[in-house]
């Protein structure tokens, strides 16, 4: 499958509001492709190197152009099969809600449900939210006992439909949380950008050696 051209590929220097629609449209198109394949592992190769582009290159990197001159790629553990879940969501609204009041947006969260398949190998389920207002979407953050030490203070991320960060479901209707594909949030990039804490409830018992590390 084809990607839609990199603005970068055209020395793209005009509004950062079109740059920003192309970064998510490059991102949307990336997991597109990657819900194609049947080799997870094949797929994993593709989302490191098209990531590292976008990142080094796109003129809506959150990146800083100091730090692209030095960049080799994120880092990640290796793939590990065993942090591959397809798990069920149940439909029980909760009433934890929480909020992104960050510099570049608010964004508001609810809780859509809970995984059912995470607990045997992760010591506990992910809470799944739902961002609230016109369009909605899937997000599932954690936090597990690598942060600060080998993965970001915050947090990382699973899900994220504003972004299209998202491997999709199984034909059956199972959600797909692979977290060697889990990555950081933005605020790695550019201290400048708020991000929110990770609820409590979706703080893992248990270090999760798979996705992006520091």
């Amino acid at each position: 499958m084809h990607q839609p051209r990199n603005l970068t590929e055209i020395g793209y220097n005009g509004p950062a509001s079109i740059a920003m629609a192309d970064w998510r449209l490059q991102m949307q198109s990336l997991y597109a492709v990657l819900r194609g394949f049947d080799d997870p592992y094949e797929a994993w190769g593709l989302w490191k190197a098209r990531y590292n582009e976008l990142l080094a290159t796109h003129p809506s990197s959150p990146m800083k152009a100091a730090d692209k001159m030095t960049f080799r790629g994120i880092k990640t553990f290796e793939y590990d099969p065993e942090l591959r879940f397809v798990v069920d969501v149940t439909d029980d609204k909760g009433m934890m809600q929480f909020q992104d009041l960050g510099v570049d947006g608010h964004a508001h969260y609810q809780q859509l449900g809970e995984t059912v398949g995470l607990r045997d190998a992760l010591g506990q389920e992910l809470s799944v939210y739902w961002m609230l207002g016109y369009g909605g979407g899937l997000f599932v953050p954690f936090r597990d006992k690598s942060a600060g030490f080998d993965t970001f203070r915050t947090g990382r991320v699973l899900i994220d439909a504003v972004k299209g960060a998202d491997l999709g479901l199984t034909p059956d209707g199972k959600m797909i949380l692979d977290f060697n594909f889990s990555y950081h949030p933005t605020t790695i990039w550019d201290a400048s950008i708020d991000y929110i804490s990770v609820p409590d409830g979706n703080h893992l018992p248990v270090v999760v050696k798979a996705g992006e590390r520091v």
